[in-house]
């Protein structure tokens, strides 16, 4: 029998090794954006510049990463996933072999910039993984995703302090291209070839995109070289003024758009706005400490409050604080919740054809009161009342049984 075009579970024969492979590429970029963070220090002796300067290599790899997150989120939803994938790939490659060659600061952080789109990896990954993986798969594997960025810091800022400490900072960024280069092997290998034929086409919001790159640009400008220039002078003031109109212009436009960069409309729901406003807050003061612990672990001990630990020792110290263990705990939690047809009803049939959709994947038609939920690929399934009935169950996977 032949399997319809379009189906993303009966497609791609290679779905088993899917899920590791997109958690090994988001793994790997989360390793390379902890890079900077343990080397401030470093490349202010190196570069002879002032550490309020050298930390410009995390203020603009920040500010890239802010912006190319949702352009790349975006573009997920689009039909070339891999392609894009594998493009901001080769982009972070380009970043780390500049980074790792510079030999001004200036080109430095072109490199620490190109990097900045390591941010962007896990948006990707997910979207690949709610395409591409089976329903009863589909939370499990977002969960892994989304905590890989913790993990990742976690294990890169001890290989940082061990790389850095004993033999370069260049080797660091060297060793960061090339657990690129593998991120890149896997996934060219075993993410399924585009485009998507399921995927939304819609019009790329370039103005918001625009607009939130000058807002973001302007206000992280003014923070930074705020304490500099003085938080009262013209300067200052005439940035962050900007980055308040220009921030308010792109909200206003935002919520006009039929398809926007970023939906702003679900904050208005209170979960969802508490949801964020927490990221955020955490997010803020995780880096805050990140970088305070970084400066002070390895200041000299004349500053008072420094403790004068080289690299090396400081990469240890850091490590805790990414709080990389909470991978387990999203693991187990998304094992707990079950797959999606598990909430219509215990006696609920996941291994019959959807008769809505004729997509083969579980349905939730309950055998106990023979109501109909929705299919769990309703939302994305090719609606082809024609076919209806036409497909024959999929015979479930040995280690699977229907609740």
């Amino acid at each position: 029998m032949s399997v319809p075009e379009g189906i993303p579970w009966m497609t791609h024969a290679r779905e088993p090794r899917l899920l590791p492979v997109l958690v090994y590429a988001a793994l790997s970029t989360a390793i390379v954006s902890s890079l900077g963070m343990l080397l401030v220090p470093t490349v202010s002796r190196e570069f002879d510049v002032s550490v309020s300067t050298a930390q410009w290599m995390l203020t603009v790899n920040l500010l890239v990463g802010a912006v190319a997150t949702p352009v790349m989120g975006r573009l997920s939803d689009g039909p070339h996933k891999k392609r894009l994938l594998v493009g901001s790939l080769a982009i972070i490659l380009i970043g780390s072999v500049i980074a790792a060659l510079a030999t001004t600061f200036s080109v430095f952080l072109v490199g620490r910039a190109l990097q900045g789109l390591t941010y962007g990896i896990v948006p990707i990954t997910i979207a690949l993984a709610r395409r591409y993986l089976p329903a009863d798969r589909v939370g499990r594997g977002i969960s892994s995703l989304s905590v890989t960025v913790a993990t990742g810091i976690g294990i890169g800022y001890p290989l940082t302090g061990i790389i850095a400490g004993d033999l370069s900072y260049r080797l660091a960024f060297w060793f960061a291209a090339l657990f690129v280069v593998s991120a890149m092997l896997v996934v060219a290998r075993a993410v399924p070839q585009g485009p998507d034929a399921q995927a939304a086409r819609h019009r790329f919001d370039t103005q918001g995109a625009a607009l939130l790159a000058t807002g973001l640009g302007a206000l992280l400008l003014g923070v930074s070289e705020g304490p500099s220039w003085g938080w009262a002078s013209a300067r200052t003031l005439v940035l962050l003024g900007a980055a308040v109109v220009v921030l308010a212009i792109w909200v206003v436009i935002e919520l006009r758009q039929a398809h926007p960069l970023i939906n702003l409309r679900v904050l208005r729901s209170g979960d969802v706005l508490l949801a964020n406003a927490t990221a955020i807050g955490l997010g803020t003061a995780m880096y805050l400490g990140l970088s305070v612990v970084s400066l002070v672990a390895q200041a000299p001990s004349e500053t008072g409050y420094g403790l004068s630990l080289p690299v090396f020792w400081a990469g240890f110290v850091m490590a805790p604080l990414s709080a990389g263990a909470s991978a387990p705990t999203a693991w187990s939690t998304s094992s707990r919740a079950g797959p999606p047809w598990r909430h219509c009803c215990p006696s609920a049939r996941p291994w019959s054809p959807c008769r809505r959709c004729c997509c083969s994947l579980p349905t939730t038609r309950c055998g106990r009161c023979s109501s109909e939920c929705s299919c769990s690929a309703w939302a994305s399934a090719p609606r082809t009342p024609r076919c209806r009935g036409s497909l024959p169950a999929r015979s479930p996977p040995k280690n699977s049984a229907a609740p």
